[in-house]
């Protein structure tokens, strides 16, 4: 299966891979990288479904506050 990173920002500091997870549980997430400190998160999805994901997500609310949902762009080094 070929997946695809998404970006997340703007999360609450208090949110948890298992609520991010939970968050996107219709588009089949596959693993979680939440950086609290920052409030960014990191998550693989289906190839198939990650447009879907972003269309449908972006500007959604978690935990109170309108989360920003990305293809993840690769770093530059």
């Amino acid at each position: 299966m070929n997946t695809k990173t998404l970006f997340i920002g703007n999360l609450p500091y208090s949110a948890s891979e298992s609520d991010v997870m939970m968050h996107f549980g219709d588009y089949q997430p596959v693993s979680c990288r939440v950086l609290g400190d920052k409030g960014i998160a990191f998550l693989d999805v289906e190839e198939s479904r990650a447009a879907e994901a972003v269309e449908a997500l972006n500007g959604s609310e978690l935990g109170g506050r309108a989360i920003k949902v990305d293809e993840a762009r690769p770093r530059e080094d």
